[in-house]
């Protein structure tokens, strides 16, 4: 890995690339810890190459209240430098860095992210990215299994969902939040077994469900 400032290099444009975790395995729950090993994979979805000599600025998010680079330097990119080009349709697996989960809470969303090329502001895709929607995966932070959630059973479908995301449970459910990637809560209800959500734009979304015996489940789910 190799961090590397953005006034050295000279950058692809018009590309797509699309970020998919390795380990631990995308919606997954891993207690917080200050050395988490991550290993994703970026793709290319062209139309593009990116050539030999470009670094792929990537990070993790705590939502909206923190920001981290692979060097666990806080609002700093760091990224890969391309050993050789990255053709549309090929693939480069990071392998494992060690992530310091240390400050996140039971409940947090970690959110590995592929900035592109160039970009070494921590706000958001790169502007030259075709769908900015898939340049990031998403892992949750948690401690050990609690009775509450050993014993409740909770099924939430259909993924991806188009208007109606439907929640069944063995316990009455109290509480569903819908919260976007950036951390807001864009959508909640209480004592419902159905959530309306055509509204939302399409995207992945993180859906948050507490039931009547303090069970909170968490997963993510897609809107069509």
């Amino acid at each position: 890995m190799v961090a590397v400032g953005i006034s050295a290099m000279a950058f692809s444009q018009g590309f797509d690339l699309e970020v998919n975790l390795v380990t631990p395995a995308s919606g997954s729950t891993q207690a917080a810890s200050a050395a988490v090993p991550v290993e994703f994979t970026i793709t290319n979805n062209g139309p593009s190459t990116l050539l030999a000599g470009d670094t792929l600025f990537v990070g993790y998010t705590k939502g909206t209240q923190a920001a981290f680079s692979l060097t666990n330097v806080p609002n700093q990119a760091s990224g890969f430098l391309l050993q050789s080009d990255l053709a549309p349709g090929d693939a480069f697996t990071t392998g494992s860095n060690d992530f310091d989960l240390s400050a996140f809470a039971n409940g947090d969303t970690v959110i590995v992210i592929c900035y592109g090329t160039g970009l070494a502001s921590l706000t958001g895709a790169d502007p030259d990215e075709t769908d900015a929607s898939n340049n990031l995966d998403l892992f949750f932070v948690g401690g050990a299994s609690s009775i509450a959630e050993l014993t409740a059973e909770v099924m939430v479908y259909p993924n991806p969902a188009v208007n109606v995301l439907n929640i069944e449970s063995n316990e009455q459910v109290e509480n569903i939040a819908i919260v976007a990637l950036d951390g807001r809560v864009v959508l909640e209800a209480e004592n419902t077994t159905s959530v309306d959500v055509s509204n939302l734009n399409s995207g992945k979304y993180i859906y948050r469900v507490r039931t009547s015996s303090g069970a909170i489940l968490t997963n993510s789910f897609v809107k069509q």
